[in-house]
């Protein structure tokens, strides 16, 4: 029983690019990675370097302890980043979240390091770290980040951040919970629940990787006096088996966060680093000096130590075979010493070094990417020695076995064996839903059952064989996920782990609908077989009052992935409607599902159905119709065009063609979705045609964009002189003050109240202006609680005949959440026009 806790501590440490079970098919290290790997495994050393977000982490650093001092390093994550904004698609959220995990994960691939996450949401901007550990929980939080210090047991930890100053709540937040939790790691008095399967850990020292560019920025850089205060490391080194400098590697791993634009160049040269003491034993000259490095530090684990050197001695890289008899030697020494996760991690992470001398190929791969609940899939199995190593498959096990399959078989260089198994699904079997989004957390954390899941990067693989092999004397057992393969004529062989899921989907068309003036309105849904000859019966529950037409709808599907699109009318009570939340749910004999699906599919991460509870909120509104053409451009991504489709707006996409031509004849009002002047090079390009369309009496509303010291904006947005800032508001109940009550915006067709400031989600806005010229005029004032007032929300200017507006307020936010305030002010915002003398 012992053994197999460890052996389930041991798979959720093991090291990311030996977990990517999300990934493609796994790469056959090259000699020089080998050689790499076996100089590593008598390495022992652990850093654990804690932030708030994807991306926060220092590249240059991780790749370096990784790759030149080949420690066991790791990057905890906070959040997820769901919080943050998109720029490769539409996603936001939750979905965003599950990209930057992956993003997170393809980063890891290249520079080596473990990942790990905690409860923590990305709920948006936070000025305070106060606010933040207030909204994640903060004893929650800092059991989850105490269990990954008491799990992992790094020697050295190390923050992004000052736990201190001017920058955003998270970062503050994680800086503040990585010293307090490194204190309670070693205190068996806190979170002693945990140590029924860990143990308490006291690491040797805490310290503050100080950020480079902000040195950089205050001009400290090259003063010497102030930078004798640190510990210093240069990590620009050039590493000869990796065929790469550290700050080449860094930039690779960088540029896999394409979600929030962080494509990084490569640095090659000195590259320095400085550290502030924090917390535990302070070092003179290194960050990891005190700490026992290798096995032979360890004591009774000299012979180890020598085997290990025998093996880095023996090692050939045309014949990466001729390490293995003191690799096998190593294994056994290893297998004598105290079983730990650390020993258990290091154990996998020899076999596996042992599995790439052999070129060992292991598979398992099924006909189509989905398996449903009660049915059975035919898995084909096949394992391939690549060597003249002696290797043997003694046996293959997986899910629902009663014994495992014996095979027996020695496995001859270059002779492929092949074999079928039927994995049968029970019909109770949970679906591929991540664990952290199948149940509604609060605003600031995900809904987490315990510690013991908290730390993993996602959920294991619902459908994998494991393959006992034995390579020489030492045999061992190893997992490899069901995957599905096939072949994209641009990108080559692809391939994505098999899911369980519910045998039919409802994907809403919309994550709300609207309903002005209580009229009846169209809710239409997405259903998709993941199964062959399914029939079953889909309805909605709503709330009290609510009918929908037809009451049900019988649904019969031929053929897998087969989707049909289906709709009720929803009609609200007559009198005192209120919104509430329709949930689709489909009966497939004695079962039934509510569950929507939505396919992640970017070149950069591996293609993923996400499923998460499916629901529809539903919002009666007082409303004024609105009938003229609107143009929307697109930006980054938003659903700004489809919410106010669903008030009876009629938008029209304007593409970059449609843009360059500048023919906005018929259109009244022309919107620029977010970050559209960051991201769509034909709204800067075409700006002046824009500028002279308004000129001729258009209306042009430009949402928000970003602009910053180390990325600034270069192009007007405006007819006249304006600065976008970082002012934002990320309080979403801070209170709104109009500049002028009687001013059009504000008052047609909808005369704004307090009321319509209510029920708005994550902040008021972002990005608002900071300086702008006389012809622009201020609308709005707020500001967040003790924070000084900014006016830069929303202004607007008349330029000719027409009216040009800029606005930082979350639009793209509130309106596909259904807040029936801000649609009042931005149909207001879309029926401006310049007064009439």
């Amino acid at each position: 029983m012992r053994l197999s806790t460890l052996m389930l501590l041991g798979f959720f440490l093991l090291p990311s690019w030996g977990s990517h079970s999300l990934a493609a098919p796994m790469q056959q290290p090259n000699a020089a990675q080998i050689q790499h790997s076996i100089e590593k495994l008598n390495v022992v050393g652990r850093v654990l370097y804690v932030a708030a977000h994807p991306d926060d982490e220092n590249t240059r650093l991780l790749t370096y302890l990784v790759g030149e001092r080949k420690l066991t390093t790791a990057y905890l994550s906070l959040t997820r980043g769901d919080g943050g904004q998109n720029l490769i698609g539409r996603e936001q959220a939750s979905l965003l979240g599950m990209i930057r995990t992956q993003e997170l994960l393809q980063a890891r691939r290249l520079d080596g390091a473990i990942q790990f996450f905690t409860r923590a949401k990305d709920f948006g901007y936070s000025k305070s770290s106060k606010e933040t550990l207030k909204f994640w929980g903060h004893q929650k939080v800092l059991a989850d980040t105490v269990w990954v210090i008491r799990s992992f047991r790094p020697h050295v930890i190390i923050t992004r951040f000052p736990e201190k100053g001017k920058t955003h709540g998270h970062h503050l937040a994680s800086a503040q919970l990585a010293r307090q939790a490194m204190q309670a790691a070693a205190d068996p008095k806190k979170f002693p629940q945990q140590l029924k399967s860990v143990k308490t850990w006291k690491a040797t020292r805490l310290v503050y990787n100080v950020s480079t560019w902000r040195l950089r920025r205050r001009g400290l850089l090259k003063n010497k006096k102030y930078l004798s205060q640190f510990l210093q490391l240069d990590v620009g080194g050039y590493n000869p088996l990796l065929g790469a400098s550290y700050g080449e590697i860094a930039a690779r791993s960088r540029s896999m966060h394409k979600s929030q634009g962080f494509g990084a160049r490569s640095q090659r040269g000195p590259i320095r680093e400085f550290f502030a003491h924090v917390a535990g034993k302070k070092a003179k000259k290194d960050i990891m000096e005190g700490v026992k490095m290798t096995w032979a530090d360890v004591p009774g684990a000299g012979i180890l130590a020598r085997h290990l050197e025998q093996a880095r001695r023996d090692f050939r890289p045309s014949d990466p075979t001729t390490a293995l008899p003191a690799l096998s030697n190593a294994w056994m020494a290893l297998s004598r010493l105290k079983l730990t996760p650390q020993i258990l991690q290091k154990r996998r992470e020899l076999e596996q070094v042992m599995m790439d001398c052999t070129g060992l190929y292991l598979d398992a791969r099924a006909k189509a990417p989905a398996a449903t609940p009660g049915k059975a899939v035919a898995v084909t199995i096949s394992a391939l020695n690549r060597s003249k190593a002696d290797v043997s498959l003694d046996f293959v096990q997986t899910r629902g076995m009663k014994e495992p399959q014996k095979v027996n078989k020695k496995l001859a260089k270059h002779t492929p064996w092949k074999s079928k198994l039927q994995i049968k699904i029970p019909a109770n079997t949970k679906v591929s839903a991540p664990s952290w989004l199948a149940k509604k957390g609060s605003f600031g954390s995900y809904a987490i059952p315990n510690n013991k899941v908290v730390q993993r990067p996602y959920d294991p693989a619902p459908l994998q064989v494991g393959f006992n092999i034995r390579i020489g004397n030492v045999g061992f057992l190893v997992q490899r996920p069901v995957q599905y393969i096939w072949t994209d004529r641009v990108r080559g062989e692809q391939a994505r782990r098999v899911e369980v899921m519910p045998p039919l989907t409802a994907t809403p068309q919309n994550p709300m609908v609207m309903f002005p003036n209580n009229r009846p309105q169209r809710l239409s849904l997405d259903v998709r077989a993941a199964t062959p000859k399914v029939q079953g019966k889909l309805t909605l529950k709503l709330p009290k009052g609510w009918t929908a037409k037809p009451a049900s709808i019988a649904l019969k599907f031929q053929k897998y992935g087969e989707t049909q699109r289906h709709s009720f009318l929803l009609t609200p009570p007559k009198k005192g409607a209120k919104g509430g939340v329709a949930v689709p749910v489909i009966t497939v004999g004695k079962r039934s599902y509510s569950w929507k699906e939505h396919v992640l599919n970017y070149p950069h991460i591996p293609v993923q159905t996400i499923l998460e509870p499916a629901s529809i909120k539903i919002v009666p509104l007082k409303l004024k119709a609105f009938s003229k053409r609107v143009g929307y451009i697109p930006g980054s991504g938003d659903f700004v065009a489809e919410a106010l489709r669903q008030v009876g707006v009629d938008v029209r996409i304007l593409d970059n063609d449609a843009v360059a031509g500048g023919n906005f004849k018929g259109y009244h009002t022309i919107i620029t979705g977010i970050r559209a002047y960051n991201k769509n090079s034909a709204v800067r390009r075409y700006h002046k045609r824009l500028m002279a369309w308004v000129k001729q009496g258009g209306t042009l509303i430009v949402q928000y964009n970003t602009n910053s010291w180390w990325r600034p904006l270069r192009i007007p947005v405006g007819p006249y002189s304006m600065t976008i800032g970082r002012d934002r508001v990320t309080d979403e109940t801070a209170p709104v003050k109009a500049l002028n009550t009687k001013h059009l915006l504000l008052n047609q067709p909808h005369k704004i109240a307090a009321a319509d400031y209510k029920g708005w989600v994550q902040e008021r806005g972002l990005y608002f202006a900071k300086k702008w010229s006389k012809e622009y005029k201020p609308v709005l004032q707020m500001a967040d609680p003790g924070k000084k007032p900014s006016q830069g929300s929303l202004l607007v200017a008349h330029h000719g005949k027409g009216a040009f507006l800029y606005t930082g307020i979350s639009f793209f936010r509130q309106l596909p959440a259904g807040v029936p305030g801000a649609y009042r002010l931005f149909m207001n915002l879309i029926a401006y026009e310049q007064p009439t003398k």
